[in-house]
Formats: structure tokens, C-alpha cells, sequence
């Protein structure tokens, strides 16, 4: 059994790591949403749970928000082809499909093709 005084620091060190993890969101209103969310889970005082499996589902939580930032890390390490100008406009017409000699039963391949060059993290 943990004494007082180790618990409390057992928390403290799980919400300051938590509060690290959260400013390494890039979006501000993801940032804010979970900042939120985090602070009303520690200041809760009305859980059917026991404190260690709340301080259990914190240490998962967190392992997956770190998850989730070394992927995206990962992401901006690898370079991604130069998608600035990519537009609607770069789409095969079907006129183009068929001077090329493509039926259009190709198309949803192409479409796929382009979703994947215009929209680079839906490769991974």
C-alpha cells in the first residue's frame, strides 16, 4: 500500500507529465479540449473508482497521447511530396480518360491515386 505522501507525488508526477504531453499538441483547440479534460479528471472526487485504477487509466491514456505524438514526429521527419498546389482541377477529366485510352472502371483507381498525392497522411 502507498503512503500518503508517496500518492500524492505518485499523482502530481502523472498530471505534470500529462500537462507536458498536452502542449505538444499542435491544434489549440485540441490542446484546450484536453487540457479540460484533464483537469476535471484529476479534480473528480466522484468516481466509482478506486484511485488505482484511475491512476491506471491515466498511465494508459498517456502512453497513447505520447504514442500519437512520436507518429506524428515521425510524419514530419520523412519527407512528403510537395502537395501546395494540388486542386480539384489536377483530376482527370473523363475526356482525358478517354483520349488516354483509360475506361472509365480506372477512374476510382485514379481517384484514389490523387486523394493519396493531395492528401499525403492518408498514406501511411
Amino acid at each position: 500500500m502507498l503512503t500518503t505522501t508517496t500518492t500524492r507525488l505518485s499523482i502530481s508526477n502523472l498530471y505534470k507529465r500529462c500537462m507536458q504531453s498536452v502542449k505538444r499538441i499542435p491544434s489549440e483547440n485540441h490542446r484546450l479540449t484536453y487540457l479540460v479534460y484533464i483537469r476535471g479528471a484529476f479534480r473528480s472526487t466522484t468516481s466509482p473508482y478506486t484511485l488505482t485504477e484511475r491512476m491506471k487509466d491515466a498511465e494508459e491514456q498517456l502512453k497513447r497521447m505520447n504514442y500519437y505524438h512520436s507518429l506524428r514526429d515521425q510524419n514530419k521527419k520523412q519527407p512528403s511530396p510537395s502537395t501546395t498546389n494540388v486542386t480539384i482541377k489536377d483530376r482527370p477529366s473523363q475526356t482525358d480518360l478517354i483520349e488516354t485510352g483509360e475506361t472509365p472502371s480506372n477512374e476510382t483507381a485514379i481517384m484514389n491515386d490523387w486523394i493519396l498525392k493531395a492528401v499525403p497522411f492518408l498514406n501511411t
